[in-house]
This record gives C-alpha cells, structure tokens and sequence, in this order.
C-alpha cells in the first residue's frame, strides 16, 4: 500500500485498506490548463475517476484530462454585461463560452446591429422594414400608392417616424 494506507492487523484478521489519490500523479495535467485535479473516489480499486476541475465562475469538469471550460458572460456578469445591453433595449449574446471578453449585445429586430462588449448603435430603415407604414419593397406603401418613393433621413433605431415621402425626379 502507498503511505496513505490504514493500518490493520496481522494474523488473520482484518487488514487496512489501500488509498490511491491519483491527483498525486496527474496534478501537472490539469495545473498546465489552470485547473484543479480532484480525486472524489481514492479507493485503490477506482482509477481513472480523477477530473480536471475548471476555475470559477465556471463549473465544467472533465474526467481524465483537462476540460473546455466555458463561461457565458452574460449570465456570469448579470449585474454588468446583460444590464448594459437591456438598459439599452438590446440582447446580451455570448456566442462562445469557451473564450472570454467576446460577449456582445445585439439589437432587437427589425433593428440591426452588434457590438462586442458594449452598447450597439442599432439602425433601422422604416422604408425597408415591414412595418403599419412601410412594406418590405423599400419604397414604402404609403409612398408608394402616392407615386413618390420613400427615405429615411435617419436610421438611427432611436429615431423612428421621421420617414419622407418625396416625388420621383422628374426627367
């Protein structure tokens, strides 16, 4: 037994139990991915049950070797990074856990836009947009049905109904 065993008795009766802490021997495994080894189960018979255990805020975990460890930084950081993007009326999106900083908050359709790690400025053309006043065409219905084709002086999704119908030029 190694020197983590239990003493027992000789002569026939009952004899210690052999410990195995396989963190001993694969420790530098999951130290060279910043992770901690952890052996749940020491028992001589159990091997091979030793796991990589990644740091917090992450609780991925992998048996026998290092593990992907994976954060979504939009739930981790509630307080700031989802905060941010709904105070601004977008989503907070992070498309790989697996990497950190990338989160990204993303504006609410029709709007477009995205931007990483902050704010997006988010622009929507009414002209463009189904919407009451506007048909997919990018003439707009309105505009449309008066002969006139339709603009959009300002995408800007902050600013919205400030759309113009404007006669065609004439030849």
């Amino acid at each position: 037994c190694p020197p983590t065993s239990t003493p027992g008795w000789a002569s026939g009766k009952p004899v210690g139990t052999c410990d195995r802490d396989e963190c001993s021997e694969n420790a530098a495994v999951c130290e060279g991915a910043n992770q901690t080894c952890v052996d749940q189960d020491k028992s001589a018979g159990a091997t091979g049950d030793w796991e990589c255990v990644c740091p917090p805020p992450s609780v991925t975990r992998r048996q026998a070797g290092p593990a992907v460890c994976e954060v979504d930084e939009c739930e981790v950081n509630r307080a700031a990074n989802m905060r941010l993007c709904a105070k601004a009326e977008q989503e907070c999106v992070d498309a790989d856990p697996t990497s950190e900083g990338d989160w990204e908050c993303r504006c609410i359709a029709p709007a477009e836009g995205v931007s990483a790690a902050g704010v997006a400025d988010c622009v929507i053309d009414e002209c463009e947009v189904e919407c009451g006043h506007c048909e997919d065409s990018g003439s707009g219905g309105v505009c449309a049905a008066a002969g006139q084709l339709c603009v959009e002086p300002n995408p800007s999704a902050k600013e919205t109904s400030d759309w113009q119908c404007v006669c065609p030029d004439a030849p």
